[in-house]
């Protein structure tokens, strides 16, 4: 039987006996306070099956918002030139009174529209047999042949300081980019 005349006998015999120190414990801890150790190891456990379920998950989203910035920028495009289409659509009635008032001229008849706008037939014929013809000549290129057919609308019109013919290509645009501006300088 061991004695113990002090503190320091009796921390000495708790830390050289096992048993001592677990009988100590149970009765100085309460089971809430020994279960510790155990109900940690079980909370650690289901905190990682938690965290790899949201790794899992925001790997997912990441690609799901990698593909939708992909689609949005599509659409980006498509509602650009949906937006173009619809000024080239507007350019007969909008832009000839702009052009009237801006440059003086008048009678500003549309010869030719890439798309959308149906224009008088015999005008639009005739434009296409000059550019043709112009092309087969040598006047202009191939491709300025087929810039001039690809340009948004052609218009003819008379200065009215002078009556003199004065022609207009007009490109319409939603955007102004690189493509649009390059497109207009030719």
């Amino acid at each position: 039987m061991t004695t113990i005349n002090n503190i320091e006998d009796l921390l000495r015999i708790v830390r050289e006996n096992e048993e001592f120190r677990a009988a100590m414990r149970r009765e100085l801890l309460t089971d809430e306070i020994l279960e510790l150790p155990k109900n940690l190891a079980l909370y650690v456990e289901a905190t990682n099956l938690r965290l790899g379920k949201i790794e899992a998950d925001i790997a997912e989203l990441k690609t799901d918002v990698a593909e939708l910035k992909i689609d949005v920028a599509g659409l980006k495009i498509d509602v650009d030139a949906l937006r173009g289409d619809a000024l080239e659509n507007k350019i007969p009635t909008h832009l000839c009174q702009m052009l009237s008032d801006a440059f003086d001229i008048r009678r500003v008849q549309v010869i030719w529209m890439a798309r959308g706008v149906v224009t008088p037939m015999r005008r639009a014929d005739e434009f296409s047999v000059r550019i043709e013809e112009a092309a087969d000549s040598g006047i202009i290129t191939e491709t300025e042949e087929g810039r001039l057919s690809r340009t948004d609308m052609v218009a003819r019109s008379l200065r009215r300081a002078d009556g003199t013919s004065l022609w207009i290509a007009a490109e319409a645009s939603g955007v102004i980019n690189n493509y649009d501006i390059d497109r207009a300088r030719q």
